[in-house]
């Protein structure tokens, strides 16, 4: 690896790769209009092969600005032999021929409209319609802005494909874990493009096994508990108990979860205080722990709710990892259908363009077009 160096604005090499590495507010704009001012001066190079990339719209009108101003200035300086500005003082002083520069100079301002100054998916796409037969591009594929309503439409048929026969305990458990539409349709807007995420373990289809005994289980609660009511009030209600609280509010929330159609899960808060362990633990020294057939039944009942959630658990996991790969399928059926493109596709679609076959033809189209680059926010120009 080459030893890193301080840049030299007039001395730094215009050939190979180059990284200059530099924090907010230290110049790099200006680094980039004075390697531009290099390469028409000391390269030849006309402005329309000067490749100027950056990440954002609002920065190629600011860069397009300070390279234009920066053009009026050297013509001013060669044509004066002076400026203001160090770095062009040293560059007419490098430069031997002021008259030749200058006449560069105002060549390069009178095309600069010409100049191939965009963000990362401008140039994908002037590339992409350029050079629409070497990278296989069609020529009437809409450009969407809107990128959102097409995966919204997939994360919402997802939840439909796998939700809306699934079983209500089911429903009702991914609903409890916040498992909506708008959670699979965040899933899908953290994708990279280009990558394709892995959810780690990986899980397979998963049998609710556990639903029929749950199911039976909760039957027995519901028809158990109106009849025994009155003595679990009381047993709970007694001298021997600590922690427990309000026992009517506990009584009252096992009103309302066998009132129910369906069970619940997660079990509601508490349920185990209806368990033996916990009453139990609860028991003050010296007291008998209160007992109930009713009790053992509850015990059985959080077992198989705990077996349940266990394999619920699982299966919401492998629907984490199976959405990508729906999208994987159904974007590109969706897109192709509606004949658009997303802002991502470009990226995609170019860089595949140049590592399939043939790709070398749409390679040497590109560096015959461009003879330099510079390439703003490396590290955030995907």
């Amino acid at each position: 690896m080459d030893k890193l160096q301080e840049l030299d604005l007039l001395k730094s090499p215009l050939q190979g790769t180059n990284l200059i590495e530099a924090g907010a507010g230290t110049g790099k704009t200006y680094a980039i209009t004075a390697l531009f001012l290099r390469l028409i001066l000391e390269k030849a190079l006309f402005v329309d092969q000067i490749l100027v990339v950056t990440y954002t719209v609002a920065a190629t009108e600011e860069l397009r600005d300070r390279i234009r101003r920066k053009l009026r200035e050297a013509i001013a300086a060669f044509s004066s032999g002076e400026s203001k500005d160090q770095f062009m003082t040293d560059l007419v002083r490098k430069i031997p021929n002021r008259k030749e520069a200058v006449a560069r100079l105002q060549v390069a301002l009178h095309d600069f409209d010409e100049a191939p100054i965009f963000t990362i998916h401008g140039f994908c796409q002037r590339t992409l319609h350029e050079r629409a037969f070497e990278s296989g591009s069609l020529f009437d594929t809409e450009l969407s802005t809107d990128q959102q309503s097409i995966p919204e439409e997939i994360a919402n048929d997802f939840w439909r494909r796998h939700f809306y026969q699934a079983p209500p305990e089911l429903v009702i458990y991914a609903q409890n874990k916040k498992y909506s539409p708008g959670y699979f349709l965040d899933l899908l807007k953290r994708k990279t493009p280009g990558q394709n995420p892995k959810v780690i373990p990986e899980s397979g289809p998963v049998e609710l096994s556990s639903l029929k005994t749950f199911r039976r289980e909760f039957e027995r609660l519901k028809e158990t508990w109106p009849g025994v009511r009155p003595a679990v009030l009381e047993k709970l209600s007694g001298p021997a108990l600590k922690y427990y609280g309000n026992p009517e509010k506990l009584i009252g929330l096992m009103d309302q979860y066998t009132a129910a159609q369906w069970p619940a899960l997660p079990l509601f808060e508490k349920f185990e205080k209806f368990t033996p362990p916990t009453l139990a633990e609860s028991t003050k020294k010296k007291q008998i722990t209160p007992e109930h057939p009713f009790f053992d039944l509850c015990q059985g009942f959080q077992e198989t709710a705990a077996a349940l959630s266990s394999e619920m658990d699982q299966y919401l996991l492998f629907l984490k990892a199976e959405i990508f790969r729906y999208l994987e399928k159904e974007l590109p059926a969706r897109k192709q259908k509606k004949n658009i493109q997303f802002f991502d596709d470009l990226l995609t679609r170019l860089a595949s363009s140049l590592q399939k076959a043939g790709g070398e033809d749409l390679v040497k189209s590109i560096q015959d077009r461009y003879k330099a680059a510079l390439i703003d926010e490396f590290q955030d120009t995907d």
